[in-house]
């Protein structure tokens, strides 16, 4: 950058500094972050690192606030301020000249810390719940794969999980056999569908097995019959979370309206329950979002939906980022989106047979 132009802006963002720092308590407050004298240097720093002097002392910033309030409520943090930065910025250029290179380096500025926040860089978010054995202590897989047999010794056959297009599938599986190095498992015909796309299976904890099991497999035959063979280098601890909605991903594109200012904007649907809706926006720059919006979804068969949704999280998604919300149910929106789901629901069951139909002629 030349010298002119580091004056330039500098010049700009001497005066919106104001604007940052107002920002900061308000996102504060609405996220319940102490409002201490640290805290306003805190953001003095991380301002000027970020916005006057290019220094990289913002990401010893971000690192300190993942620390002290985990990654997640950063992650919103941040969202909340630089949403709040940015409308004051465009407030003040409304009734004066527009010099559009100011507002591409603001976005440009607050996407560098939203991109170390998403990258592997960043420390990991702390554990949820203190005291969780299964990440302080993890179990080694020899001796997770020996827990493992004997549990299924006890209980005759094992719960398999795999989700297919955002439906669960969750069936028993029948135990083959079982030896010293491997356990041979014969899945439901829809189950070995889901657990090849998606390239794993899941092997649900049970009073004898104290947690959930990530495996990878390899397909065997055994007397005419497709069987998953699982070795203890391919087991892993995992823990599944139980959703309240399920969530599907739409069999056909389907496009959301979000009611912004100055501009409305349209995002594709990533998936969608009766309680969530996740929206993709392909862009290498963050955007910011109100914490609550509104939102149309045009459904087939039925009147455009609207309804009011929070913002929950924004995650990074192949080229861009995942907006997820939290749908503000109505009763209408409710009966909807059951249907949609319903449908979808039953449509997806009917590919994975057709699907299971292709892989058996094979």
């Amino acid at each position: 950058m030349q010298n002119e132009n580091i004056e330039f802006y500098k010049g700009y963002f001497l005066r919106f500094k104001i604007f940052f720092e107002k920002a900061a308590i308000t996102a504060a407050s609405k996220h319940e972050i102490n409002l201490s004298k640290d805290f306003i240097s805190f953001m003095e720093m991380f301002y000027e690192s970020l916005f006057l002097h290019e220094s990289s002392l913002w990401k010893k910033a971000v690192d300190k606030f993942v620390k002290e309030h985990s990654k997640a409520k950063t992650e919103h943090f941040l969202s909340m301020l630089f949403y709040l930065f940015i409308n004051n910025i465009i407030k003040f250029f409304y009734t004066k000249e527009f010099p559009w290179q100011i507002m591409q380096k603001c976005y440009e500025s607050m996407n560098k810390p939203m991109e170390y926040l998403f990258s592997s860089k960043i420390i990991k978010e702390e554990i949820e719940k203190k005291g969780d054995n299964e990440r302080e202590n993890p179990i080694k897989n020899y001796e997770l794969f020996e827990i493992l047999k004997k549990s299924v010794k006890k209980e005759g056959n094992v719960k398999l999980y795999n989700t297919y297009k955002g439906i669960p599938i969750e069936k028993d599986g029948k135990i083959v056999d079982i030896k010293n190095d491997a356990i041979y498992i014969k899945p439901h015909p829809i189950q070995e569908v889901a657990a090849i796309k998606q390239n794993m299976i899941f092997i649900k904890k049970n009073p004898s097995l104290p947690s959930d099991i990530c495996a990878n497999f390899k397909i065997t035959v055994i007397n005419g019959e497709n069987v998953f063979k699982i070795t203890k280098s391919q087991i892993s601890q995992k823990n599944l979370l139980n959703r309240k909605y399920i969530r599907i991903k739409p069999t056909e594109p389907l496009y959301a309206k979000i009611h912004t200012k100055p501009k409305e904007e349209i995002l594709k649907v990533n998936d969608l329950s009766i309680g969530g809706i996740s929206l993709e926006k392909r862009s290498q720059i963050l955007f910011s979002l109100p914490h609550e919006i509104d939102i149309s979804l045009p459904i087939t068969g039925f009147s455009t939906l609207k309804f009011s949704a929070n913002l929950v999280k924004v995650t990074k998604h192949n080229e861009g980022f995942l907006y997820h919300f939290k749908i503000n149910q109505t009763k209408k929106s409710e009966y909807i989106l059951s249907e949609y789901i319903s449908k979808a629901q039953l449509q997806i069951i009917k590919e994975l047979r057709e699907n299971y139909r292709s892989l058996s002629l094979k």
